[in-house]
């Protein structure tokens, strides 16, 4: 099946004329591939077919690239583990990335369809904070204290104290990875603005950051004023969707 999808691609210095059954056939075979994506998204393949269907997304064919993100936005809709959607998200940042901006605007604007709005990127390093505060306290008890009973104590409410930290982390493991998630979109959005602003993603990529702005924890939107502020005074705004997309980002709560 993965041979009759390949059909869609030319490669380079392939002059043949691909017939209306290869081109049926290849969109068959991608179709399928995307629906049993939907359909087992935890299969042992599942990784696999990402890996596949992904570089699809910038395909010269609209009914394919179509397939593919109405595929993954059912599936950004309806998942519930989140690990198959970081696996697709790092998928499309190594396509951008490797194809050095040169995609069709579909790969960004599948995007802005990623259900991530209860993701705090500050929450994620506090937790991690106090766990580790929490475990050199463990570590100072066992080695300072001197009367043991006291020791056993104290060892015991640190344990606790960890325990319940364990459990909030597990009730949390599916937010963990949305935020790892989250973090690699804004790889790729980042990327576009300061290294192809002028690729024809940029609209897509305002867009994007305008619809998850209340994510962006204060590194992140410290570099992003310096960005946008560099493109406006050099002019890479031109279009006004683009500056209209550039003020949802400021004026989002």
């Amino acid at each position: 099946m993965e041979k009759l999808a390949s059909r869609l691609y030319k490669k380079k210095g392939d002059t043949r004329t691909r017939t209306a059954k290869d081109i049926s056939l290849g969109e068959l075979a991608v179709k399928s591939f995307c629906e049993l994506l939907i359909a087992h998204p935890y299969f042992n393949y599942s990784n696999n077919i990402v890996r596949l269907v992904v570089p699809y997304l910038d395909n010269p064919n609209q009914t394919v690239r179509t397939c593919v993100a109405e595929c993954f936005k059912h599936i950004f809709t309806h998942d519930k583990r989140g690990e198959i959607i970081l696996e697709i998200v790092r998928k499309i940042n190594e396509l951008v990335k490797t194809r050095k901006h040169t995609v069709r605007p579909d790969v960004v604007a599948v995007l802005s369809h990623l259900k991530i709005k209860d993701v705090n990127l500050d929450q994620l390093k506090e937790a991690e904070i106090k766990e580790k505060k929490l475990q050199d306290k463990k570590s100072r008890i066992i080695n300072l204290s001197k009367k043991e009973k006291k020791r056993q104590k104290r060892i015991a409410e640190v344990e606790k104290e960890l325990l319940e930290t364990k459990a909030e982390e597990n009730k949390q493991t599916r937010l963990t990875l949305l935020t790892e998630t989250t973090k690699m979109v804004f790889t790729v959005y980042f990327r576009i603005l300061k290294s192809a602003p002028t690729s024809g993603l940029l609209s897509e990529t305002l867009q994007g950051l305008a619809k998850f702005a209340h994510c962006i924890n204060l590194e992140f939107y410290h570099d992003l004023v310096i960005v946008l502020n560099r493109l406006m005074a050099t002019g890479e705004l031109k279009t006004v969707r683009t500056q209209f997309n550039c003020s949802l980002v400021f004026n989002s709560p």
